[in-house]
């Protein structure tokens, strides 16, 4: 494809790199063995491998004591362009060319382990995500701290009666599993329970924060590693959805009020005491409607059908009714619908318009094109939705100023239209659903950050505390501080156990590579990071406010400050610096300049 005596040229002659060498397969053993005699003899201490992107055998090419450059010889020239191409090439010539100039102005960072670090995992919400996250972190041998406002664990999921599905054959509701994981959670040596207490404060960085935690009037500090905020849901406000009955009648409740009374000895109606025999279900109550919810919540739809099972178990005579604009059971939740149609749940297509005193719904039917009313109902059950926890609203709202409220509004707008191809000349795209004025998250900060950036996590949208990299969930532009649960997106238990070991495992290695000085996510392991030539510094404060992470503080005299074990080495700060005087050992501006 490419002409390897030419890239010798190019490279000992043009570029004046003293030692070149070739070998068929350099992520071999023999060429790895190749590298590593070099850099142990002394004859190396830069190393250019022209082979794969350095995205990949990062394990293979690691060698202690040298500065390892790669040139991408494969994925952006050979699998990219055609094979004996002149311009395949000079693309492959522009490669060495690129990593010589790279390698003339790097040097081997050092790392930065100064002070002491701490292993704890703080794992903030005591329901089933934020337990099924302290027993991960105990198994992997880290010490819990474990911290629920209320006075006892269990969260939302305690009150549930029986859960969906989770294990074959998926067509039955499950035993509730949160009272063994209590036991378990409460007989874990490694975990410290600390409930009815609340996160007051929190500063420091990874591997050292420092968490103020509250219990009444008691106020302690903690030496907290990293931190997994699993603060769980709420549901939607019922008492907004007046047009659906909600208030107008006893016989209006919601998903989780019924679920109330499943676990307590029965379904009665508010009104007369009466079991009901006709029962309707609403979804999307409130869900994928702009002047409420966006969003969908993902498990309404489940829960509705494990509530209508549940009732036919109890009561075969009795009658439900599923009334759905679109529903949504995605892979083995399927199995789960084929079962409630099997029992006798009756689902019926349509978008409920209101829902009067007398029980009376009013649904649009798609296929009819018309209003049809549902008659002679016992009870209504209205599937509200999801909020994310990612506030305490239990307590007063905080005040915070202008530039800090950009981190709790929406980062993006979902409901923006997207351009697409296809449509006929002189035909306009749709436009974008309307969305309600938005404004401040109620409550106070979970976690109550000391950063300059404000108290809270920040939230991409509709309340949801994720983050911009959306093939990496957990993550937070708080370094070290990871989100697991419906705290993050909406989603059911099965998910929820997933989502809280996989955000545990994040934890676990922000607090490993931290202690070593490497950097997180997204430049995982490197040991580099910005350094501030403070005599050319104009103290314009652009690196401290573009910072993404909040890695960069003022000192008295409003010079920058890194915090180093913050920092996640995305050279942001670098390009925002207007007389370019920040500069990493391995990324600077002038080599750049000289790679162009």
């Amino acid at each position: 494809a490419i002409d390897i005596d030419t890239l010798e040229t190019v490279a000992t002659g043009e570029c004046k790199v003293s030692l070149c060498k070739k070998h068929d397969s350099l992520c071999s053993d023999e060429g790895v063995k190749l590298i590593e005699a070099d850099i142990k003899s002394g004859a190396v201490n830069k190393a250019i491998i022209a082979a794969c992107s350095p995205r990949v055998m990062t394990d293979k090419f690691s060698f202690e004591g040298a500065s390892i450059l790669r040139a991408n010889l494969r994925e952006q020239v050979i699998w990219c362009h055609p094979a004996g191409d002149e311009d395949t090439q000079m693309l492959a010539d522009d490669q060495i060319r690129m990593a010589a100039a790279q390698a003339a102005m790097v040097s081997l960072p050092e790392a930065y382990t100064e002070g002491e670090f701490s292993e704890t995992v703080l794992v903030v919400g005591g329901g089933f995500v934020g337990m099924t996250a302290a027993r991960e972190a105990s198994r992997a041998g880290y010490p819990v701290v474990l911290v629920e406002r209320s006075d006892i664990l269990g969260g939302m999921t305690a009150k549930l009666a029986k859960v969906l599905p989770e294990r074959p054959p998926y067509r039955e509701p499950q035993e509730n599993p949160v009272a063994a994981l209590i036991a378990k959670v409460e007989g874990d040596d490694r975990i410290r329970v600390m409930t009815d207490t609340l996160v007051t404060k929190t500063s420091g960085s990874p591997g050292k924060f420092e968490v103020e935690v509250t219990k009444g009037a008691t106020a302690t500090v903690e030496k907290i590693g990293a931190i997994v905020i699993a603060t769980g849901w709420r549901p939607y406000d019922a008492t907004k959805l007046g047009h659906l009955g909600y208030g107008a009648s006893p016989d209006v409740v919601t998903n989780v009020e019924l679920e109330g009374m499943l676990g307590n000895g029965g379904v009665k109606r508010k009104s007369d005491g009466a079991a009901p025999k006709t029962v309707a279900f609403v979804q999307c109550a409130g869900s994928r409607d702009p002047n409420h919810l966006p969003y969908c919540s993902s498990v309404c739809c489940g829960v509705s059908m494990k509530h209508a099972i549940q009732l036919i178990e109890a009561d075969p005579d009795v009658m439900c009714y599923v009334i759905f604009d679109e529903l949504r059971t995605p892979g083995t939740a399927e199995e789960f619908y084929r079962s409630a149609q099997e029992k006798g749940v009756i689902f019926v297509k349509g978008k409920v318009e209101k829902v009067d005193e007398n029980l009376t719904v009013t649904y649009h039917d798609e296929l009819l094109g018309d209003d049809v009313p549902m008659e002679g109902l016992d009870m209504v059950v209205l599937a509200t939705g999801m909020v994310p926890n990612s506030t305490n609203v239990e307590t007063p709202n905080q005040e915070i100023d202008d530039l800090q409220q950009i981190y709790v509004k929406d980062d993006i707008n979902p409901a923006a239209a997207i351009e697409v191809a296809g449509y006929a000349e002189g035909v306009e795209a749709p436009e974008p659903v309307a969305r309600p004025e938005e404004t401040l998250p109620e409550g106070s900060s979970i976690l109550n950050l000391q950063y300059r950036q404000g108290p809270h996590i920040p939230m991409l949208a509709d309340g949801f505390a994720d983050s911009h990299y959306i093939c990496f969930p957990y993550e937070t532009r708080r370094t070290g501080i990871y989100t697991a649960g419906p705290v993050r997106r909406p989603m059911d238990m099965g998910e929820a156990g997933q989502d809280a070991a996989g955000a545990v495992m994040k934890a676990v290695q922000a607090i490993r590579n931290v202690s070593h000085g490497r950097g997180l996510h997204p430049r995982v392991g490197d040991l580099s990071y910005p350094k501030f030539g403070l005599d050319q510094c104009t103290k314009c404060k652009r690196c401290t406010v573009e910072c993404p992470f909040g890695a960069i503080d003022e000192n008295e005299d409003d010079y920058p400050v890194l915090n180093h074990s913050r920092c996640r080495r995305c050279g942001t700060c670098m390009g925002a610096c207007p007389v370019r005087t920040i500069s990493f050992d391995n990324y600077s501006v002038a080599m750049i300049n000289d790679m162009a």
